[in-house]
C-alpha cells in the first residue's frame, strides 16, 4: 500500500514532465526520431508462437531487471502464466508473471472503463502519466493493444487482420511519442524493427481493454 501511495504522489509531481536527454542508441534507428528522449534498454526476442505474446512481452519487460541466465525463457514464463493456444494470456496472469519475477516493481492492472471502447480524456491522461512514470523508474509498462480488421494499426504493420496483442512501452520523447518494443516485430506483416516510435494519439486508439504498469 505504501508503494502504491508513493507512486500516486510521484505521478502528481510528474504532470507535464519534460523529456530527458539521452544518448541511448535504439533498435531500428529509433534514436534519430527523438532528439530528446528517455528510454529504458530491454532485451528483445521474437515471440515463439502466434499466441504467446503475453509471455514474450513479460520477458521483455522484466529484462530491465534480470540479465543473462537469470532471465527466464518464454516457455517458462508461459507455463507460469497459464498461456494457451486457444486463449493466449489474460491480463491478471501477465501481471502474475511480472510480479513473480520482479516482486519489487509493484505492477498494477488498469482496465478500461468501457471494455472494447476508447479511453475517456481522463483515462488517456492517466495512461500517459503511467507510461512516463514507468519509463522514469526504468520498469516498462506492458500494454495490450487491439488491432481491428481494416482499422488503425501500429507503424510498420502491413497485415490487415485482427490482432489482440501484448507489447512493451519502454521510452518516450518530447514530441508526444512513445517507444514500443514489440514481440511480433520482424514477423511477416509486422514492423521490421524490434522497437519503434508510436504517437500517443495512435496508441490511445489501440488500447481498448487493459494495460499493466
Amino acid at each position: 500500500m505504501a508503494e502504491k501511495m508513493k507512486r500516486r504522489r510521484l505521478l502528481g509531481v510528474m504532470a507535464g514532465v519534460a523529456a530527458i536527454a539521452t544518448t541511448t542508441v535504439l533498435a531500428g534507428g529509433a534514436s534519430a526520431q527523438a532528439a530528446t528522449a528517455k528510454t529504458v534498454p530491454v532485451t528483445w526476442a521474437h515471440q515463439t508462437q502466434q499466441y504467446n505474446c503475453g509471455p514474450a512481452a513479460t520477458r521483455i519487460a522484466i529484462s530491465t531487471h534480470l540479465r543473462g541466465a537469470s532471465l527466464p525463457s518464454m516457455a517458462t514464463i508461459g507455463a507460469y502464466e497459464g498461456t494457451s493456444s486457444s486463449t493466449g494470456t489474460d491480463r491478471y496472469h501477465v501481471r502474475k508473471g511480472l510480479a513473480h519475477w520482479v516482486p519489487s516493481a509493484s505492477y498494477e492492472v488498469v482496465s478500461i472503463a468501457h471494455q472494447g471502447g476508447y479511453f475517456t480524456a481522463a483515462e488517456a491522461r492517466l495512461f500517459h502519466d503511467h507510461l512516463v512514470f514507468d519509463v522514469n523508474r526504468e520498469s516498462p509498462a506492458v500494454v495490450n493493444i487491439v488491432v481491428e480488421r481494416g482499422g488503425i494499426r501500429p507503424p510498420g504493420w502491413t497485415n490487415t487482420g485482427a490482432v489482440d496483442h501484448w507489447v512493451v512501452v519502454n521510452g518516450y520523447d518530447g514530441k508526444g511519442n512513445v517507444l514500443v518494443t514489440d514481440p511480433a516485430s520482424t514477423g511477416h506483416g509486422f514492423n521490421p524493427h524490434p522497437s519503434y516510435w508510436v504517437p500517443l494519439g495512435t496508441l490511445d486508439k489501440l488500447v481498448r481493454k487493459t494495460y499493466i504498469w
